[in-house]
């Protein structure tokens, strides 16, 4: 009986010492976090404040980080300073991100840059590891001016960069599903296609998960969301119909009527000069038919034209006749005695006879063969 109850003791006392042991393996390890000054470019200065408050408070939520408060970061980075150690673009200099993290104890160390866009603002992050001073992550983001729309920003961008070390410190499968009314939607998960399936059952590792589902005609539905070891996330994507809307046709006013130019005024103190014209300036203007004559100046008076007493009569100019002449034909030239018709029948003649005498001297020639030879006799009577 002592036996048994010494032996239940030392059990006792051996869960007793190996529980708090127990537990504090499976409590999920942390990493100690500091986040940089936030670099704000063309924006207010109090943004810097509100954006670093939305960061940290993310960071905590991840349940990965212990974050370094904002007053205890401030000291050492003053101390810094003072030893010439820390100084503006920190984050480009291993040296002086490694003095950082260890003047904190820090593990990782995060920096925020924010700058204005042509229709917007641009969110920056960077983590990097403290031990090697080497950027585990880089991460963009884009949102609106409008508060809620910028912290969502925020948050989306500190989850994104935050993934390596959730799936370092806390490894593990998990189960996620995307549900969605409108069938045929497209599911994008870390930018990568899985096609139409929405309201299938994923196994996917612990991290964070860019969201996206798209479907032609609705707006697309994003999220980012962390994901933990033994989780069955299922997530509903409602898509809103997107609004068409036709361009906006200014009116066209009616144009105001143009008046004309008010007319010259003579300048004072100056007569107009009435010009004399010359004696030999006779105008003659052509009138257009069924004009009634201008009346004639008095016979008494004298012409406005100074000196002509008669209106000159105008007559078209007409070009003088030309007189046609007779062609005269060519003198015709005598013919020469070669040219004639006569000259010619005689030569005709000539040749005719003198071929028929050389026709019968070469017969006669040729008839010393005896009768009966075929030759002929021609004789003339």
């Amino acid at each position: 009986m002592p036996r048994r109850a010494c032996v239940w003791a030392v059990l006792g006392l051996g869960l007793l010492f190996s529980g708090p042991a127990l537990a504090q393996k499976k409590a999920p390890k942390t990493t100690r976090a500091a986040l940089l000054p936030i670099s704000v470019k063309d924006m207010p200065p109090e943004l810097a404040k509100k954006l670093g408050a939305t960061v940290l408070e993310e960071l905590g939520a991840l349940k990965v980080f212990e974050v370094i408060p904002g007053k205890t970061l401030s000291a050492s980075l003053d101390g810094l300073r003072k030893k010439k150690v820390y100084a503006k673009g920190c984050e480009e200099k291993k040296a002086c991100m490694q003095a950082v993290g260890k003047a904190v104890k820090a593990g990782v160390l995060l920096h925020l840059q924010v700058a204005r866009a042509q229709e917007g603002v641009t969110l920056t992050m960077r983590l990097f590891d403290v031990r090697t001073a080497k950027e585990v992550r880089k991460g963009t983001e884009f949102g609106s001016e409008d508060p809620a729309d910028l912290e969502r920003a925020v948050r989306w961008i500190t989850r994104k960069v935050s993934s390596p070390i959730l799936s370092t410190i806390l490894p593990g499968k998990a189960k996620l599903q995307i549900d969605c009314e409108e069938g045929g939607a497209d599911l994008y998960v870390n930018g990568k296609s899985f096609g139409k399936k929405t309201g299938t059952s994923l196994k996917v590792s612990s991290g964070v998960f860019d969201l996206l589902v798209k479907k032609e005609g609705f707006e697309p539905y994003h999220e980012v969301m962390a994901v933990y070891p033994g989780d069955e996330v299922r997530l509903k994507a409602v898509l809103k119909p997107a609004e068409t809307t036709r361009p906006a046709v200014a009116a066209v006013e009616p144009s105001a009527p143009v008046e004309p130019p008010p007319p010259l005024k003579p300048v004072e103190g100056k007569p107009e000069e009435k010009k004399e014209l010359p004696a030999w300036a006779v105008f003659d203007v052509p009138k257009p038919a069924g004009t009634a004559a201008a009346a004639q100046p008095p016979a008494g008076g004298a012409a406005p034209w100074a000196g002509t007493t008669a209106k000159k009569e105008t007559k078209p100019f007409l070009p003088e006749p030309v007189e046609e002449k007779p062609r005269e034909e060519p003198a015709r030239r005598e013919k020469r005695f070669y040219q004639t018709w006569w000259f010619w029948t005689l030569v005709g003649t000539a040749v005719a006879g003198g071929v028929g005498a050389g026709t019968y001297f070469l017969l006669q020639g040729g008839g010393g063969g005896g009768a009966g030879t075929g030759s002929a006799a021609v004789s003339w009577q």
